[in-house]
């Protein structure tokens, strides 16, 4: 079968800084993978970045040697990353709207949803009237 998932030189900024500097990461089928680091490693960053959730400065992210993303801008039509992924904390950022938060992780799991959709969502989830908070 292959590599499940490559990501390979991943090279992330925020501002002036570097925060991630040339990762690598390769999941193979059948295993179980511990990131395992000190505070402050790049850890959190890492999984963001295969996510899409960070622009890539360099490298290029790969499942089952397809291009999911790289640093030139290319982007799998439809990404299916074979991963689920609980963010630390709760994944959100405390200034952050129902509304865009839930954009984001449709975002990250490669889904593109309208306004209406997004209303439809909320409403299911009995959050309607708490998307703008």
């Amino acid at each position: 079968m292959g590599t499940v998932l490559e990501a390979r030189g991943l090279v992330v900024r925020r501002g002036q800084h570097t925060v991630l500097r040339g990762a690598d990461l390769s999941l193979e089928p059948g295993t179980c993978t511990l990131l395992l680091g000190e505070n402050g490693t790049g850890k959190s960053t890492l999984i963001e970045a295969i996510l899409g959730l960070h622009p890539l400065e360099e490298g290029v992210v790969q499942t089952q040697s397809k291009v999911v993303r790289d640093a030139e801008g290319r982007r799998a039509r439809h990404p299916h990353l074979p991963l689920g992924v609980l963010l630390q904390t709760d994944g959100s950022v405390r200034d952050q709207s129902v509304r865009h938060h839930l954009e984001v992780c449709a975002m990250a799991a490669g889904v593109r949803v309208d306004d209406e959709e997004l209303a439809e969502l909320a409403q299911r989830m009995d959050l309607r009237h708490r998307l703008d908070d």
